[in-house]
């Protein structure tokens, strides 16, 4: 029924715990598409190992053509009635996969389903604010969607003119098809570590502008082969891969565990001042949080009690 698709780029720290996550799952039938793009870590070797274990994962080494050009291949590759999305560093939590593809086998009408979703820093810290319940303010992102593939076929798929929000380019033409729901199940987290592209790369941001651009466009009956054009030049400057400034993963993890007043934002904040002295800025952060947090007793995703506790296939 699903066909999980990621894209693998030197994850090799965070891999395993994002294979279990999604081997795991029960209650639907699924295949797993990873394309390792070009890693240069141990993350080829660990995708063989996994897929030597279970056959539903089929995995693709290629050379390092970005994310969006993977999702493609992934994409085309994809066999089940659904497509979710997983990033190699993210986890889903149980019942991810078998609450989605109910939701779109009931509502004809949804074309496109994602779900909330909590941050985890790098070493699986909790980022999102927790309320005196311990309840979270959550929020969704890429990883957490289920699309129907013949929908995707129909809108023509993930555009390799966006090298980065090619998400937003995608959602936007989903809606345009049918209904695009969000529920408010937390089932995924989704982690910013150093190198993370979302959310904190200018290329990201010039990028979905144009996305939003093209869709109003299409809305007016136009062509939007010109607003693609100045996205394919955007996505050539940047590379294959985007990458945000440096530090700038650190220095939001550290900034988040200071809001949440844990002692754990010393070490990123130290971290990004290093890699960037000259920003005085992330000097002001680190001395807040070397004042203003007391405890290292943070919530993390693996105290939560969400996820269960798998073996490693490489232990």
């Amino acid at each position: 029924m699903v066909s999980v698709v990621l894209s693998v780029h030197d994850d090799e720290p965070f891999l395993g715990e994002c294979l279990e996550s999604v081997l795991a799952q029960i209650g639907v039938s699924f295949e797993v598409i990873a394309i390792d793009d070009g890693s240069t870590d141990g993350s080829a070797a660990l995708l063989d190992l996994y897929a030597e274990r279970d056959a539903r994962l089929r995995v693709v080494h290629q050379p390092n053509a970005g994310l969006t050009r993977a999702l493609i291949r992934a994409c085309a590759m994809a066999r089940g009635r659904f497509v979710a999305r997983q990033d190699a560093d993210d986890i889903a939590f149980p019942g991810r996969l078998a609450r989605l593809a109910a939701e779109l086998d009931a509502h004809p009408e949804v074309v496109l389903v994602a779900s909330a979703a909590v941050m985890v820093g790098p070493r699986g810290e909790l980022l999102s604010p927790r309320d005196a319940t311990g309840k979270g303010r959550d929020t969704s992102c890429h990883g957490t969607w289920m699309f129907r593939r013949d929908v995707y076929k129909q809108v023509g798929g993930y555009r390799p003119h966006f090298r980065a929000a090619q998400d937003v380019d995608l959602r936007l033409r989903f809606q345009a098809r049918g209904e695009v729901r969000v529920l408010p199940n937390t089932l995924y987290a989704f982690r910013i570590r150093e190198g993370s592209i979302s959310a904190i790369s200018p290329i990201q941001k010039r990028l979905s502008r144009l996305a939003h651009e093209a869709a109003t466009r299409r809305a007016r009956g136009h062509d939007d082969a010109d607003v693609l054009a100045e996205a394919a030049r955007l996505s050539a400057e940047c590379g294959a891969r985007p990458r945000a400034e440096p530090g700038a993963g650190d220095y939001f993890a550290g900034r988040c565990l200071v809001a949440l007043g844990d002692r754990r934002a010393v070490t990123y904040l130290w971290r990004a001042c290093r890699r960037e002295p000259a920003r005085i800025g992330r000097w002001f952060a680190l001395g807040q949080a070397l004042v203003a947090t007391r405890s290292s007793r943070g919530f993390d995703v693996a105290a939560t009690g969400i996820l269960p506790r798998a073996e490693s296939v490489g232990s």
